[in-house]
């Protein structure tokens, strides 16, 4: 199953492909396709092929710094998001107006 290609490449765990993260990574890409596919090689090219992102990603981090990639990778699409709370809402609940002020708003 694991050949030697792969040698110096430890595959990620299986659980770890059914995760759905916050940006849309090179990771969550294979992950997709892992889903996607019933085949068995295509699945382990898919897990080995995220070990290798992850490792290449921890030596960028070490060369940049922990937030290179911040603003690098878009949301993930299909992430679900909690919608927060903006401050014209909130001023919306208290029965104010743009300005601030309580009133007819």
């Amino acid at each position: 199953m694991h050949d030697d290609r792969w040698k110096n490449c430890e595959p990620v765990p299986e659980e770890e492909m059914l995760f759905v993260g916050f940006k849309y990574t090179v990771c969550e890409i294979l992950r997709e396709i892992y889903k996607a596919v019933d085949d068995p090689d295509i699945k382990m090219k898919c897990r080995v092929a995220s070990g290798i992102a992850k490792k290449m990603a921890a030596r960028v981090t070490a060369h940049e710094g922990k937030h290179w990639g911040k603003t690098f990778y878009p949301r993930n699409p299909n992430k679900q998001y909690k919608r927060m709370s903006t401050r014209a809402d909130k001023s919306q609940e208290k029965g104010e107006n743009d300005n601030g002020d309580p009133g007819a708003g």
